[in-house]
C-alpha cells in the first residue's frame, strides 16, 4: 500500500512511498473491537514479545482488560451466559484459571502459580482452575495439595471443546516428557505378553515354509495394530499418568485443603508395599509431621466423572480424618483395594459410582498379592449411594471396627464378588448399631447396572484381561508340551 504527495503548484513534484505493515495497520486504523480477538488468535505465549515492542502494544496487552475477557472467550475458559461474571478484573480471571498447554506446558507448572512466590515450596495460597485439554499428561512426580486456609480451592477439570476445534489423536501430543518414546514400550504389559505369546507359539507349531512366513507377515500386522490401537483414536478426556519408580508414591496426594477434579482420568503405577502410606492413585490425609486437625484445614478430595486405576496399589485412600466425596466415577482394576477408609474422623460419601474388578494383585515379585475388597472402611463413617461394587477379588464391602466403621449403604448393587457381598461390624457392637442398610434383600444377586457413566475403559481392559488369561493359560501348554516332547 503506497501513499503518494505532490506539491501544490504542479511545477514540481516529489513522490514518496510509505509501506503499510500489518502492525501500522493494527495501531491506526483497526477497530477497537476487532483488535482483542485479534490478540487472542495470537494466544498469550507471544504477548510478552509484542508487549515489549512499544507502549500501545504494552498499553493493549496489559491495560485492556477487554482483551482478557476476549482470550478468556477465544479459549473456552469463560462462556457467556453459563458462567458468572468474575468479581476481579478480566487479567485476574485470566491468569487464575490456566489452561494446560496453552498457557503451561505441564500441570506442575500452573501449579506453581496458587503458590504466589511465598517461602513455603508446597503450600498454596489462592485458589486456582486448571483447565486441561484432552490429551496425555505424563508426570514425573506426585501432585502434592496444601492449601494455607480452607477457603482456597485447587481445581483440575477437562475443558470442554467446541466439535469444530481440531484434536490430535492422542499419541501426536504429549506436553510433558513420556517415560518413552518407542511404540513397542508404550504398549500395556498385557498386550506385550501377548505379543510374545503368539511368537513363542508360532515357533512351536509344525508348518510348512510359506505358511510360517505368511503367518508372520499376519503376526506383523498385528503387532502394529496393537502398538497404534490408542494413536488412532481422539482423546475426549484428560489422562493424568505417573508410572514412577520412586517408592510408595502416589499420583495425588492431597495433605491440607480441597481439590476437585471433574472428567479426568488417572493411571498410576509405583513401587513399593506400603498401600496406606503412598502407594494409591490418590492419597488423601495428613503428613506425619503436620499440625493437629484443628489448626489447618482439612484434606479433602472431590471427584466427579473420574476414572481411576493403579497397578500397583489402591485406587483411593482417605486416612487420618481425610474426606473423599466420589459422584459418577469409576475405580476399577487396581492391584489392592478400591477404596480404603481408615482413621478417626475420616469420612467418605460414594454416590452413583462403579468399584469393581479390584484386587488381583499385581503380577510382579515382591508386589501387591491378590485378595483386596472393594471398599474397605477400616475406621470411619461411609455413605454409599446407588453405587456398583461387584467383581472384587476379596469381598464387596468390608465394615470391620467394632467401635468406628459405621456404614450407610443404600440402592446399590453387590454383585459377583470374592467371597461375602457385605461385610458389616460384629451384632451387637456400638458399629453395628450405627450403621443402616436399606434395601437389603435388592444388594445381593442384583444386576451390576454401571453407575459411573463413561465404563468404555472398563470394558477395554476386561477384554486385555481375558485374553491375557487365555494366552497365559495357552503358553504354558505348549511349554508343557514342549518339555514333554
Amino acid at each position: 500500500m503506497a501513499r503518494n504527495n505532490t506539491t501544490r503548484n504542479g511545477a514540481s513534484s516529489t513522490t514518496t512511498t510509505t509501506e503499510l505493515n500489518v502492525m501500522i495497520w493494527c495501531e491506526h486504523s483497526c477497530p477497537s473491537d476487532v483488535l482483542p480477538k485479534i490478540l487472542a488468535f495470537l494466544g498469550p505465549k507471544r504477548w510478552i514479545p509484542l508487549s515489549q515492542t512499544n507502549v500501545f502494544w504494552n498499553k493493549q496487552v496489559f491495560g485492556n482488560d477487554a482483551t482478557w475477557k476476549c482470550l478468556s472467550e477465544e479459549l473456552y475458559k469463560w462462556k457467556e451466559g453459563q458462567d458468572d461474571i468474575p468479581n476481579t478484573s478480566w487479567r485476574d480471571y485470566y491468569c487464575r484459571n490456566p489452561c494446560v498447554p496453552v498457557d503451561y506446558s505441564t500441570i506442575p507448572a500452573a501449579m506453581a502459580i496458587a503458590r504466589n512466590n511465598n517461602n513455603s515450596p508446597m503450600e498454596q495460597q489462592c485458589s486456582i482452575k486448571i483447565w486441561l485439554r484432552p490429551a496425555k499428561y505424563y508426570l514425573r512426580e506426585a501432585l502434592v495439595v496444601q492449601t494455607c486456609s480452607s477457603d482456597v480451592k485447587i481445581e483440575l477439570q477437562t475443558q470442554e471443546l467446541p466439535t469444530n476445534v481440531y484434536r490430535p489423536a492422542q499419541g501426536m501430543i504429549s506436553t510433558t516428557t513420556s517415560p518413552t518414546t518407542s511404540t513397542t514400550s508404550a504398549l500395556s504389559p498385557q498386550k506385550r505378553v501377548l505379543q510374545r505369546a503368539r511368537r513363542v507359539r508360532n515357533s512351536l507349531l509344525c508348518r510348512s515354509t510359506n505358511a510360517a512366513m505368511n503367518q508372520q507377515h499376519q503376526e506383523d500386522a498385528d503387532d502394529a495394530d496393537l502398538e497404534h490401537e490408542d494413536e488412532a483414536t481422539t482423546p475426549t478426556r484428560a489422562c493424568i499418568i505417573l508410572k514412577s519408580r520412586r517408592v510408595n508414591e502416589p499420583l495425588l496426594r492431597v495433605r491440607q485443603g480441597s481439590v476437585s477434579l471433574t472428567n479426568i482420568q488417572l493411571l498410576h503405577t509405583s513401587s513399593g508395599l506400603d498401600i496406606w502410606n503412598g502407594n494409591a492413585a490418590i492419597h488423601v490425609g495428613p503428613s506425619e509431621q503436620a499440625a493437629p486437625l484443628m489448626d489447618r484445614p482439612r484434606p479433602s478430595c472431590f471427584l466427579k466423572m473420574v476414572d481411576v486405576s493403579s497397578t500397583s496399589g489402591r485406587g483411593i485412600v482417605g486416612i487420618d480424618g481425610g474426606h473423599l466425596n466420589i459422584t459418577s466415577s469409576v475405580v476399577h482394576h487396581c492391584a489392592a483395594t478400591g477404596i480404603y477408609v481408615g482413621g478417626l474422623g475420616t469420612t467418605a460419601t460414594i454416590t452413583k459410582s462403579d468399584v469393581v474388578c479390584n484386587g488381583n494383585g499385581n503380577r510382579t515379585r515382591r508386589g501387591v498379592p491378590r485378595g483386596h475388597s472393594g471398599i474397605y472402611l477400616e475406621q470411619g463413617h461411609a455413605v454409599v449411594r446407588d453405587s456398583n461394587i461387584s467383581n472384587n477379588s476379596l469381598t464387596g464391602i468390608s465394615a470391620t471396627s467394632m467401635e468406628n466403621a459405621i456404614l450407610i449403604l443404600q440402592q446399590s448393587s453387590l454383585v459377583d464378588n470374592g467371597t461375602n457381598q457385605l461385610e458389616m461390624p460384629p451384632l451387637g457392637s456400638w458399629a453395628r448399631r450405627q450403621s443402616r442398610v436399606e434395601n437389603e434383600g435388592n444388594l445381593v444377586g442384583a444386576t451390576n447396572r454401571a453407575r459411573g457413566g463413561n465404563n468404555q475403559n472398563v470394558d477395554e481392559q476386561e477384554e486385555e484381561e481375558e485374553e491375557y488369561n487365555w494366552m497365559t493359560s495357552e503358553r504354558s501348554g505348549l511349554f508343557v508340551q514342549n518339555q514333554a516332547l
